[in-house]
């Protein structure tokens, strides 16, 4: 027992005394030395914080697209490789005109219930639908958007009847907030008891993007087996066979086109409406990317806080103090510096404008969805539907000389003469009631652009309809713009564009350089520049050389 404690002893005595020694050798440790091996911090150089972050993700939102169908298929058609399959109706319309035709979807039988399902590239979520109808329209009596899982929403519902030739069936949609890809559209033939045709149906909807999206190409429609392509349109511009004789005061070879597109300065190619300030500057509403100004060189966005954003605007209207008016989600005035905007609150009848016009006294009448405003300096007037106004969408207004207040709308124009609405329908001479232009001429008459039926002149008391003769096919006229030189030009959806001067048509296609034949709106320069603003191409300029 004493050797073992007499060893541990001994060896708790050299381990201490070896500490003690190690202890009293090793310098004071210095602050700087535990970190001496470690990385550096970081510095704040530029750049470097970020470094070292996951990169940013773009802000999303909700922004247009309109698509073209690229797949279908139906309840009958006449063959699934030969003219009038389904397959006819996707892509753009390519029918000519009205009547039968190979280019359209026609169903084997003509006098039982049909339906047309058609299919898109991109899931949006449906806020319009527009069919065109080229066969005796409108047998259309059903539209279905499809769920995902499964299940519908039926967006329309209307009893089958007779309309003018052809004929776009417009579809404003609510209460669809789901995403889709597939429609179907019945034909009510049983009880209508006539044979219709379906050309093309287009979806616009709303998609999450970044900064505006381009429409995803449509698959173009190949002739069948032993058909000959359809009909180009366009050629050398010539100036279509006086309907009244005459000669013409424009002159094609001294003017050309430019374009504008994502290519060379525009964010989009989708764009909404052109306008030219009193200074000659261009103002454009872009889809999804907000305004725009183009000074001849220089384009300049606007973002909310620094100039008129109006939660991208569709309609652009120039005041007679040369204040630019912009409609979109309400209504904002820019005079180059400021920005006042006008919603529901401030007065206005409701915050979903569709058009605007100013009066010789400098008042503004807006086209309202459920009416029609009445800005007189700082007091607001406001006429709804009930007030006499057709219960349709309202696409248009326009002021005559004499005061008369012009709406064009889906049943009929209406004429306001300050104390009562008078509404013109086809019993009063109209080719259709569905309408989406009006305009007045240098002369005091009323033009007025069709949804299918070409354009009408009114002289206050017969009305004049223009379309399809000596080569003028004009059938569906979005814009209808007077010229500084009174000359007028016509947007003929789908067939470019068209000058009437009095007396001579005139036509511009992608032919003659003009970027698309979907053109939806037109703007005239005090020098006479014309722009054309396009739904899937960007803007057209058309200036003397």
């Amino acid at each position: 027992m004493k050797k073992p404690s007499l060893l541990l002893i001994l060896c708790i005595i050299l381990l201490t005394l070896a500490c003690s020694l190690s202890s009293g050798d090793k310098p004071e440790p210095q602050a700087t030395k535990p970190e001496a091996n470690l990385p550096p911090p970081p510095t704040q150089a530029a750049g470097a914080l970020e470094a070292t972050l996951p990169p940013a993700v773009p802000e999303k939102r909700l922004v247009e697209l309109r698509q073209w169908a690229i797949s279908a298929e139906a309840s009958s058609q006449r063959g699934e490789e030969s003219p009038y399959s389904a397959m006819q109706a996707t892509g753009k319309p390519n029918a000519e005109g009205c009547g039968e035709s190979p280019w359209a979807w026609a169903p084997y039988y003509d006098t039982r219930d049909e339906y047309l399902e058609l299919r898109y590239a991109r899931k949006v979520i449906p806020t319009q639908i527009n069919i065109y109808l080229n066969l005796d329209p409108s047998a259309v009596s059903e539209v279905w958007v499809f769920a995902e899982p499964g299940g519908t929403t039926t967006v329309y519902e209307a009893e089958p009847q007779q309309t003018a030739c052809p004929y776009v069936l417009r579809i404003d949609l609510q209460g669809v907030d789901y995403q889709a890809d597939t429609l179907r559209v019945y034909l009510g033939q049983e009880k209508y008891g006539k044979l219709n045709q379906v050309d093309a149906v287009e979806l616009v909807g709303l998609v999450e993007g970044e900064a505006g999206l381009e429409p995803t190409a449509a698959l173009e429609r190949t002739p069948p087996p032993g058909l000959t392509p359809a009909p180009t349109k366009g050629g050398e511009p010539t100036i279509i066979a006086p309907m009244e004789g005459g000669g013409a005061k424009f002159d094609p070879a001294e003017w050309s086109f430019t374009s504008f597109n994502t290519s060379n300065g525009l964010p989009e190619n989708l764009i909404k409406d052109v306008a030219v300030g009193l200074d000659g500057v261009l103002w454009v509403a872009t889809g999804n990317k907000g305004v725009m100004s183009f000074d001849g060189n220089v384009w300049k966005s606007y973002t909310p806080e620094e100039g008129p954003q109006v939660n991208y605007a569709n309609a652009i209207a120039v005041a007679p103090d040369g204040a630019i008016w912009f409609a979109g989600y309400g209504l904002a005035r820019y005079d180059g510096s400021s920005v006042t905007k006008y919603l529901a609150e401030d007065g206005l009848l409701d915050n979903a404008p569709k058009a605007m016009a100013f009066a010789p006294d400098g008042s503004l009448w807006v086209a309202n969805a459920s009416g029609v405003s009445h800005l007189e300096g700082s007091q607001w007037t406001t006429y709804p539907k009930s007030t006499g106004i057709p219960e349709s969408n309202i696409e248009d207004i326009a002021i005559a000389p004499d005061g008369g207040i012009w709406l064009a709308t889906g049943a009929g124009a209406a004429r306001f003469d300050g104390g009562a609405w008078k509404v013109y329908t086809k019993a009063d001479g109209l080719s259709m009631d569905g309408l989406y232009e009006v305009e007045i001429a240098a002369d005091g008459k009323l033009w007025i652009g069709t949804g299918g039926q070409g354009a009408l002149r009114f002289d206050g008391g017969s009305f004049s309809l223009f379309r399809d003769e000596g080569g003028l096919s004009m059938w569906y006229v979005n814009d209808i713009t007077l010229a500084p030189d009174d000359g007028l030009w016509f947007a003929a959806t789908g067939y470019g564009v068209y000058r009437f001067d009095g007396i001579n048509w005139l036509h511009f296609s992608t032919a003659e350089g003009l970027v698309s034949d979907w053109v939806d709106a037109i703007a005239v320069a005090p020098d006479g520049t014309i722009w054309f603003a396009t739904r899937d191409a960007g803007i057209s300029r058309l200036a003397k050389k």
